[in-house]
């Protein structure tokens, strides 16, 4: 069964975060230095899907302590759209095993897991919690927790940590992350990390800065788009590998942007990019449609679109009834019926439904009004 956890937009008030980090093909990678506490640890984060189902980015991991194929703890989001959390030791030997039955496949929420461990309870079950926004999963279609007082592979001397893969080399995380967290030494609860808005009741972040971080913890806040690896609260800072100052985004958890759609029906032969914010027209694949993540009914509305190369064909930018958008084509914007605006690239002119093309001089600022 899906679950689709509404988009959290910015709720008034409170800990705004300023940017978050685009991933596609790309990682973040640090050597931790010294051993930590391998029994009791907690990440938080916040992360938003890019990927396509059913393409080769479809699994992503969120984090990584990658040796080789038998040696490794990760967790993500798997190739069947489920969060996943495990760790091989030794000679593969699987010695924790947790797979989400809910799916999450949709790209235009931010949604927030914490992981938290502490090998050393007494009651297996309590081991590993693992929450969705502040919401503890409970439900598994596979839950081996570790043994008692186990060292897992996490806070351990010499081991490479990576964020955006599960192995530093395939399974990247296709998408964005912000507030990304990781405490060495104690379980947490989500309540340390969000609340609970008292207006809106949606999920949102708190300040993590006053929290402890333990001698491998780090906190990802992405603010500086020069260092963009830097651990705000000390000085476990990643190297970036296929990240450059202008993978730094907007798009946060308490600033949800809308972006390219990449679940709607008419979008099959595109190539998306950039976190969902670029689509690409493969030669020979005809007309093809795609909409944004967030509808609009009433009210103004502003956004900016850039054209890097309208050779050989037109590009169609505006709006439409979303039952329409499915599947619409070329000069269905010009026909009776149809309710669409948009600007046709090949020649500047603005479109509509109602009275068909209209010369503009060039793309410019649109200011629009639904009523």
């Amino acid at each position: 069964m899906s679950i689709i956890i509404p988009a959290n937009s910015a709720v008034s008030g409170g800990y705004e975060v300023a940017n978050s980090l685009m991933f596609n093909a790309a990682k973040l990678t640090r050597q931790s230095g010294s051993t930590g506490n391998r029994r009791t640890w907690t990440w938080s984060g916040w992360v938003k899907r890019a990927a396509v189902p059913g393409t080769p980015d479809a699994k992503g991991g969120f984090f990584s302590t990658y040796t080789d194929t038998n040696n490794r703890l990760d967790f993500g989001i798997d190739a069947n759209h489920r969060f996943f959390f495990k760790e091989k030791e030794g000679s593969g030997a699987t010695v924790i095993d947790f797979t989400s039955i809910a799916v999450f496949q949709d790209p235009a929420a931010f949604l927030h897991f914490v992981i938290a461990v502490d090998t050393t309870e007494g009651t297996a079950a309590d081991r590993v919690k693992v929450y969705l926004n502040g919401v503890r999963i409970t439900s598994w279609l596979d839950s081996t927790a570790p043994t008692q007082n186990r060292d897992t592979l996490m806070n351990v001397s010499g081991r490479t940590y990576i964020v955006g893969s599960t192995d530093g080399s395939s399974n990247y995380w296709n998408g964005n992350m912000a507030e990304v967290v990781l405490i060495d030494g104690l379980q947490l609860a989500p309540t340390s990390f969000g609340e609970f808005d008292e207006d809106s009741s949606i999920w949102k972040p708190i300040k993590v800065s006053g929290l402890t971080f333990g001698t491998n913890g780090y906190y990802l806040d992405f603010e500086d788009s020069s260092a963009l690896g830097n651990d705000a609260a000390g000085s476990n800072n990643y190297s970036l590998t296929s990240i450059a100052a202008t993978d730094q985004g907007l798009d946060t958890c308490t600033n949800n942007f809308p972006v390219i759609n990449a679940l709607n029906f008419g979008s099959a032969g595109l190539t998306f990019a950039d976190a969902n914010t670029s689509i690409i027209a493969n030669s020979g694949d005809g007309w093809r449609t795609t909409y944004g993540t967030i509808a609009v009914s009433t009210g103004k509305w502003y956004w900016e679109q850039k054209i890097l190369d309208a050779s050989g064909t037109s590009h169609y930018i505006g709006i439409t009834d979303i039952d329409v958008a499915k599947n619409i084509a070329t000069n269905e914007f010009e026909n009776g019926g149809v309710s669409a605006y948009a600007y046709r690239s090949a020649d500047g002119k603005k479109v509509t439904s109602v009275s068909g093309s209209t010369a503009l001089t060039s793309y410019g600022l649109v200011l629009l009004q639904i009523i």
